[in-house]
């Protein structure tokens, strides 16, 4: 999965707004396509595990408003997807300067 760069990744945490959401969903390409299609989201970056499909991190936007997603990991203590826990989950982001 690919992304045309409109704006470099500094620039967009540069300008992000304090609070950002986070979502773990699996499988997140499948929902990337998605958003992207359905919803009208940008693709800004996204970075796979090396030899894998798994989305590590990825940022979208809307509006100029920032999204990140990533794959659920099965290691302890990493974010769980709503398909592992039976419901929603969110992680927020604080900006701090």
């Amino acid at each position: 999965m690919t992304a045309t760069m409109t704006r470099t990744v500094n620039d967009l945490h540069q300008d992000a707004p304090a609070v950002v959401p986070h979502l773990v969903v699996t499988p997140a390409a499948e929902a990337i396509a998605w958003y992207e299609r359905a919803l009208g989201f940008e693709l800004v970056h996204c970075l796979n595990m090396p030899g894998a499909e798994t989305v590590m991190h990825a940022c979208m936007t809307y509006r100029g408003m920032p999204l990140f997603l990533a794959d659920e990991f099965p290691m302890p203590r990493c974010p769980k997807s709503p398909r592992a826990l039976g419901g929603t989950t969110l992680t927020i982001h604080l900006h701090a300067p």
